[in-house]
């Protein structure tokens, strides 16, 4: 299809199996362009319910890092917020109401996660390992779900290398390159790890927000 139109690249994600690669390349040619029609067609997949393009869209082209970094300096904080904005976003996409552009609606998500990460770091003490309830993506699982104890029985069933990895980073507090060196591993597999352990975590808890 050459050149499509937003409504032409969303019929075909309903009902075409090539329409998530059609979409994704649209998008990145117009997002590269500051095509307004990049706007529309994240706008449009938002409204219409299409969470894994709109999780896919975001974090493929770092859409919600000019909002955190207003207020994150750390590049693993940083992450972590990402991915904070991910789960939300990806909880809450049906309260999008399209009276602004996604990415306002977006970059509101992401400066809350910002602040709330600060917060739960100034509250960590500095030579003792945290609460559990002050794990910043746990802790937002359990607020979204208001059921912390659904939380931990999701994460005690996450394969044994994620549950470490993940426990390193929310619980103790570990940095990347600690947790990478208490593991025995890159701290790229840190942060794969990382990143499959939340998605997983979210996987398993979507329903309950139903």
């Amino acid at each position: 299809m050459t050149n499509p139109s937003v409504d032409e690249l969303l019929e075909r994600l309903r009902h075409d199996r090539t329409g998530t690669e059609a979409v994704a390349a649209a998008f990145a040619e117009w997002h590269d362009q500051r095509d307004e029609r990049a706007g529309e067609l994240l706008d449009r997949l938002a409204t219409d319910g299409h969470t894994d393009a709109v999780l896919r869209t975001i974090e493929q082209h770092r859409l919600a890092r000019p909002a955190l970094h207003r207020f994150l300096i750390d590049a693993d904080d940083i992450e972590d917020a990402e991915q904070a904005t991910l789960v939300a976003v990806g909880l809450r996409l049906d309260q999008f109401e399209a009276t602004s552009r996604f990415t306002t609606w977006l970059h509101q998500i992401a400066t809350n996660e910002a602040k709330m990460l600060i917060r739960a770091r100034e509250r960590r003490p500095s030579t003792a390992v945290a609460e559990p309830e002050t794990a910043p993506f746990l802790a937002r699982l359990s607020t979204m779900l208001a059921d912390r104890d659904l939380v931990d029985r999701a994460l005690a069933g996450l394969p044994d290398d994620l549950r470490r990895t993940i426990t390193l980073r929310e619980i103790d507090g570990l940095d990347y390159a600690d947790i990478a060196a208490k593991l025995g591993v890159e701290v790229g597999t840190v942060r794969s790890r990382l990143h499959r352990a939340r998605a997983q975590l979210v996987e398993q808890l979507r329903s309950h927000l139903d």
